[in-house]
């Protein structure tokens, strides 16, 4: 059996030809959009994600409850601790 949307058999992970598929910038992942906008940067869903904390961190104290959201979105994408080392006193 076919599947319109891929062009390949049920339970393949491939796009369909000429269906805006590009290469992550960050992690060279095949991908295309989900309708998050990270095709805009043309990244994948996750790399588009821990940027957009990864900004959150850069703009905030660590101590301020923005701060603390940042570092825990950053952390369940990322999959590691932000680091805030680069901070100078």
């Amino acid at each position: 059996m076919k599947n319109e949307t891929t062009n390949e058999t049920w339970g393949k992970k491939t796009f369909q030809k000429g269906s805006g598929c590009y290469t992550c910038h960050d992690c060279g992942k095949l991908t295309r959009e989900t309708g998050d906008g990270e095709s805009n940067c043309e990244l994948c869903r996750n790399c588009f994600w821990i940027s957009q904390w990864e900004n959150g961190c850069l703009d905030t104290q660590p101590d301020t409850p923005e701060g603390k959201e940042a570092r825990s979105h950053y952390k369940f994408y990322a999959g590691k601790e932000w680091d805030d080392s680069y901070r100078t006193k």
